[in-house]
């Protein structure tokens, strides 16, 4: 069990873990974020941030030690925030030890609470700990990795020539870096909101092929989407001929993909601005 005590400090609530002896810090911001915090040395560590309010700041942050929760108040509203959010880490045993999180810790039943005899490296988060594992976790290890594995699968797009596309991919972790990796070439990675995003503005027959959405922090790298994009023959080709008398039909067929189009770039832009 899990040992723990506030403490007021300039920058928000303080946790301490008894058990593994680590400080936590849970931070609120004005933008309605709650930041859990690893004291780590002369670098904290971000464990987590979640977005709770748009549009209201925080009041007032309350832990409630029995639950192991935050209750956050609002002007408008009180929202909890559970502080042992371990299935998030669940895909494999890399996930859960680059999280850092105190209250994780890799189990014969994946990333859970109970760290007892489980796998931590709360000190610095490289993986390497995972290789060391003890033989009873070895099996898990390889089933979640097997579920990871099916997550990340290929999904295909057969896109017409000419037309803009675009890739997209979840952020899983703000400490990682993000790229695109196509025949061989690295774009980087297009954050919005939490996804990473390639961009294409017209297709061209050096843009099918496979792409990959790679992530790597410390020493360890996965891909955590694959995408193939084929050649799809224009939409004229499948449309009956008696389509074409309709000009308004025609307007549509090329327009759409331009609105399309358009309405990412201003939301990344809007994101980029904002």
């Amino acid at each position: 069990m899990h040992c723990l005590r506030s403490l007021m400090g300039n920058n928000g609530l303080k946790i301490f873990q008894s058990q593994n002896n680590s400080t936590v810090i849970v931070a609120p911001t004005d933008t309605g974020k709650i930041h859990k915090v690893l004291e780590a040395g002369a670098e904290p560590f971000i464990i987590s941030e979640t977005q709770l309010s748009s549009i209201s700041t925080i009041q007032a942050v309350k832990l409630d030690t029995k639950k192991k929760r935050l209750v956050v108040g609002f002007s408008e509203k009180i929202s909890t925030v559970d502080l042992q959010r371990c299935e998030e880490y669940n895909n494999s045993c890399a996930d859960c030890v680059l999280a850092r999180d105190p209250y994780c810790a890799w189990t014969t039943s994946g990333c859970t609470t109970s760290n007892l005899g489980g796998i931590q490296n709360i000190k610095d988060g490289h993986t390497s700990v995972c290789s060391t594992a003890a033989d009873d976790l070895k099996g898990v290890y390889k089933y979640k990795r097997q579920i990871d594995s099916l997550k990340s699968s290929r999904t295909v797009h057969s896109v017409p020539e000419g037309v803009p596309f675009y890739l997209s991919c979840p952020i899983d972790s703000y400490h990682a870096e993000y790229t695109w990796e196509h025949e061989g070439r690295h774009s980087p990675c297009l954050q919005m909101l939490s996804n990473c995003l390639h961009l294409i503005p017209s297709m061209g027959k050096e843009n099918y092929g496979t792409y990959d959405c790679v992530s790597r922090e410390k020493d360890y790298t996965r891909t955590l989407k694959q995408y193939q994009l084929m050649e799809q023959q224009y939409l004229e080709e499948k449309i009956d001929k008696r389509s074409f008398a309709h000009p308004k039909l025609n307007d549509a067929l090329g327009l759409a993909p331009k609105l399309t189009w358009i309405l990412l770039q201003n939301a990344v832009m809007w994101e980029i601005l904002r």
